[in-house]
Order: structure tokens, then C-alpha cells, then sequence
């Protein structure tokens, strides 16, 4: 049963970083975020600690500015820098540099457990109206 409990968990986790979220993933440099929630739905939301190509991404919404302090729109932050901004809940793309000893590491075959591929560490709050 536990195996179907983490299928459900990882399930979920998923459709809010790809659906809600938008996060889309990329095997290049370039980190890509297209909400899927309509405009007017919720006043923010924030997608924090994402591991990406070795960086640590960070997505906000943010309909007044008041919620965050970073300004009202979507921002991506990639290890707390802005690389990209919209004034609405749009497609947006940055540029994330890859850390390179990251793409020549090849993590060790032995002692695999359930929980190794899970890289990402969620934390979704948001307000409906």
C-alpha cells in the first residue's frame, strides 16, 4: 500500500508543477513556465526550493505585489536571481546556467531507495477567492 500512497503523492505533486504551476521541463538551459490557472482564480501562489539542472528555482505569483515584496506579476528566480517576468499569468522563459560539475555527475547504481529520484522539494501555498 505504501507504494500506492507515493504514486498518488508523486501524482499530485506533478500536476501542480506542470498544470497549475506550469513548470515545463527542458533538457537545455532554458526554464519555461506556463500557468495553466486562469487569471483571477487566485491572488498567489509560490513554488519554492526546485531543483533544476543544479539550480534552485523559485515561482511566484503575485497578483498585488503585497504577498511577496517582489513586485506584482509571475517571476522565475533561479538561486534567488530574476530571470524572467510577466505582469500575467503568461508563457515566460529564462536562461538558468547550468552548473557544469553537475552534468558530468553520475550518481552511484548500489543502494538505490524509493525516495532517490525525488528531487524536489514542494511547497505550494495559494489563496482561492
Amino acid at each position: 500500500m505504501d507504494g500506492a500512497i507515493t504514486t498518488i503523492n508523486s501524482s499530485y505533486a506533478d500536476l501542480v508543477i506542470t498544470g497549475i504551476v506550469g513548470l515545463r521541463p527542458r533538457a537545455d538551459n532554458v526554464v519555461e513556465v506556463h500557468p495553466l490557472l486562469p487569471d483571477g482564480v487566485w491572488d498567489w501562489f509560490c513554488l519554492d526550493n526546485v531543483l533544476n539542472h543544479g539550480r534552485t528555482l523559485t515561482i511566484l505569483w503575485d497578483k498585488t505585489g503585497e504577498k511577496f515584496h517582489k513586485g506584482k506579476g509571475l517571476r522565475v528566480l533561479s538561486d534567488g536571481r530574476e530571470i524572467a517576468h510577466s505582469g500575467t499569468l503568461a508563457r515566460i522563459r529564462g536562461r538558468s546556467e547550468r552548473i557544469r560539475a553537475l552534468d558530468q555527475f553520475r550518481p552511484p547504481r548500489a543502494r538505490r531507495t524509493a525516495n532517490s529520484s525525488a528531487l524536489t522539494r514542494l511547497f505550494v501555498e495559494a489563496t482561492p477567492r
